[in-house]
């Protein structure tokens, strides 16, 4: 008789042996027999014991009290929307980066800002972000369409089948979970055998979808992060899947295509070694262990969250991205005085017409014909298409310049 509430799956066929001392699974599938202890068997995950007077309930409250705030910014859309696309490539990047991808910041911007419509890259480090970006949309249209996006095994495939694609050193051609036994590289954890990647799956799908107390919902985001790559449930891609797993957590419980942008890779990606320390923390499932990593994921979270909300402040962004942005271009001599007289007016504001530069023009041709040529060099946009309105555009030749201030400012670390 079994003593665990086991869900192998659908595909498997099991039954117990019993000993004297001891008990042995038998499972089948397809052409396949595994033998397993019953210790190794998968099991439910709970939520983390939380003692009132612990620092992971202080990081809960502060988190709370986050939450719970409206934020009133008044960062023009017309620069928000843009940081926050920017933000979605940073993401991608960094995610890359903790895997050992060696592509700078700066050399990624000028792929994105040279990129033509939907071509992929045929350079490897490239396309390993790229295929990361296309898993944030692929959340960010989920959310779009439906805000309560169901979270199962469907929705992992697709984001792993889209990390791993047409990649060949960082690619995984098994269909599904993996069917052969996994090492973590630097770890001393060995992930469970691939005749128990099933159970263990469908048991952290129980727990992200079961109901619980609200204020439990990040420390369920952080357990389940580690317990994904503790299954490792693939043989390539774990780490940037676990990652995009956190980040759509993090979009429902946060709503944040309202008024927030989303960073959690920068949480890891700040100190890499660390990230991987406190990962073999928890790697025992012990209750104290497993609250320790959960400091350290909330500790991230709530120092993340307090730097991008910066970014709803039109003066901050203005002062301390924007205007610092084209002072370094102009320095690097990557644009002109001209272009830069340009952009500091649609800094100061953010939506401009012909009217607000013919100044520094001989005539109102001249202005129309420099207002074509900064929309063609990426330098300005219309508002909307076919408006006479237009503002900075974020995804210039300033690309990579924007993100060395971002950088400066603290929200990543390359």
């Amino acid at each position: 008789m079994f003593c665990k509430n086991v869900d192998f799956g659908k595909n498997y066929a099991y039954f117990a042996i019993l000993f004297k001392d001891f008990a042995i699974v038998v499972l089948f599938r397809c052409n396949s027999l595994y033998i397993m202890s019953m210790d190794d068997l998968p099991e439910k995950i709970d939520l983390p014991y939380i003692r009132f007077e612990s620092q992971t309930t202080d990081y809960i409250l502060a988190l709370e009290e986050l939450r719970g705030k409206t934020l009133r910014g008044d960062t023009p859309p017309v620069w928000f929307f843009q940081l926050k696309n920017a933000f979605m490539v940073m993401e991608s990047f960094l995610s890359s980066r903790i895997e050992g991808n060696h592509t700078t910041i700066a050399e990624y911007a000028v792929k994105v800002t040279m990129r033509e419509s939907d071509n992929k890259s045929e350079e490897e480090d490239i396309l390993e972000i790229e295929n990361i970006e296309a898993g944030i949309s692929f959340i960010e249209e989920a959310y779009k369409d439906n805000h309560d996006f169901p979270i199962d095994e469907a929705f992992v495939l697709k984001l792993h089948s889209l990390v791993v694609q047409d990649l060949t050193h960082e690619g995984d051609k098994t269909d599904g979970y993996r069917n052969v036994h996994v090492q973590i590289q630097n770890s001393k954890h060995e992930p469970p055998g691939p005749e128990s990647v099933q159970g263990n799956m469908n048991f952290l799908f129980e727990f992200i979808n079961r109901e619980t107390s609200s204020k439990y919902d990040l420390v369920k985001i952080a357990v389940a992060h580690h317990r994904f790559v503790w299954i490792h449930p693939f043989v390539n891609g774990n780490g940037r899947t676990a990652r995009l797993l956190t980040y759509a957590m993090l979009l429902k419980t946060f709503a944040f295509n309202s008024s927030r942008i989303i960073n959690p890779t920068a949480i890891f990606c700040s100190d890499r070694q660390k990230y991987y320390e406190m990962l073999s923390v928890a790697d025992s499932l012990e209750n104290d262990s497993v609250c320790k990593w959960c400091d350290y994921m909330l500790d991230g979270l709530l120092q993340e969250l307090k730097k991008v909300d910066n970014l709803t402040n039109a003066e901050y962004v203005r002062n301390k991205v924007l205007l610092p942005m084209i002072d370094l271009g102009l320095y690097n001599k990557q644009i002109t005085e001209e272009a830069y007289n340009v952009l500091k007016v649609a800094i100061q504001k953010p939506e401009i017409q012909a009217s607000d530069v013919a100044p520094l023009f001989n005539n109102k041709y001249e202005t129309s014909r420099k207002i074509r040529s900064f929309i063609e060099a990426k330098y300005l946009m219309p508002v909307t298409e076919g408006s006479r309105k237009y503002c900075i555009n974020l995804r210039s030749p300033l690309f990579g310049t924007l993100f060395q201030i971002l950088g400066k400012e603290g929200f990543f670390k390359e």
